[in-house]
């Protein structure tokens, strides 16, 4: 089509072959196998830099440095504080009454 020819609408085309184009298949007959479409994927992985491994000086460098003194804000003796669980109910009513009434006075 030209630019002149063109009104906007393309032409539709149907994949179909119509009966009077197309035989009846004889059972005698094979048919083509399409090709089979493939896609390969290729995967690269980068190679790590290596991590040189510190040397006997590095590490004596390193265990020299002192460690400065834990902060007095947090000391690391205190106990956990103590949490202080529900009362547990006592009461006969309580303890004989349905779920739904026990939910309630909760």
């Amino acid at each position: 089509l030209t630019p002149a020819d063109s009104n906007g609408v393309s032409p539709a085309i149907d994949p179909v072959p119509f009966v009077k184009e197309t035989g009846p298949f004889e059972t005698n007959e094979s048919a083509a196998t399409p090709p089979v479409y493939r896609t390969a994927t290729r995967m690269s992985i980068r190679a790590h830099a290596p991590i040189p491994f510190p040397s006997k000086t590095e590490v004596a460098r390193l265990l020299a440095i002192p460690t400065p003194p834990p902060s007095s804000l947090t000391p690391l003796s205190s106990p956990f504080p103590q949490i202080p669980s529900p009362p547990t109910h006592t009461s006969p009513t309580y303890a004989k009454a349905p779920l739904g009434y026990r939910a309630a006075e909760i």
